[in-house]
């Protein structure tokens, strides 16, 4: 990787980190090349603009969220892939974001607000999951994994978000638990909201 490429990858791990932290709206450029230890000037030797920047970050953050949730589950295939990544994003350790945390629940509807083209930025993200599902499901039928891949998002990220509004662990425990108990029920492996595991 030449010196160019790496203070690239720099920024953009920057940026990304603080994205997540406060939004892309609360970021100036100013801020993201200081916490990088470069100047402002130097941006445009890497990007054309803030936007670009913007798609660089959120595309890293997404491959690195789909890394982390998709990582050692090379044996898992059809619904026991879908329910153990389910599991895995609604899972305590990522409530708190230890030791990482998907950018949806924070930042999605930040970007949703600002307007098409920014949300499309999120259907790369969306897309390539429901792709990663249907690799796994060779023998089913591709509009049924997708519509399962698609429901387990939908239920995991909103189980997240109203977790983390919970005011007590207790609370949020509940959320999670019943959000893994309708992600059973959802793929077909219905079990009872005492018998999912944390």
């Amino acid at each position: 990787m030449s010196k160019r490429e790496r203070t690239r990858a720099r920024i953009v791990e920057t940026a990304a980190a603080l994205f997540k932290e406060r939004g892309p709206e609360n970021v100036g450029l100013d801020t993201v090349m200081q916490a990088a230890g470069l100047t402002r000037g130097g941006f445009y030797f890497h990007f054309d603009s803030k936007r670009a920047l913007v798609e660089a970050a959120l595309a890293h953050v997404f491959e690195e969220s789909l890394a982390r949730l998709t990582g050692g589950l090379d044996d898992s295939d059809g619904t026991a892939f879908l329910l153990a990544v389910g599991e895995r994003y609604l899972s305590r350790a990522h409530l708190v974001g230890e030791p990482w945390q998907c950018p949806l629940p924070s930042i999605g509807p930040e970007v949703a607000r600002l307007g098409p083209e920014a949300r499309a930025m999120f259907d790369p993200y969306v897309e390539r999951f429901a792709s990663i599902a249907r690799l796994k499901a060779p023998h089913v039928s591709p509009a049924l994994i997708r519509a399962k891949a698609l429901g387990m998002m939908a239920t995991a990220v909103g189980g997240i978000v109203l977790a983390r509004l919970a005011s007590s662990a207790a609370l949020a425990d509940e959320i999670l638990a019943a959000a893994r108990a309708l992600l059973h029920e959802g793929l077909g492996a219905s079990r009872g909201v005492d018998e999912v595991s944390a």
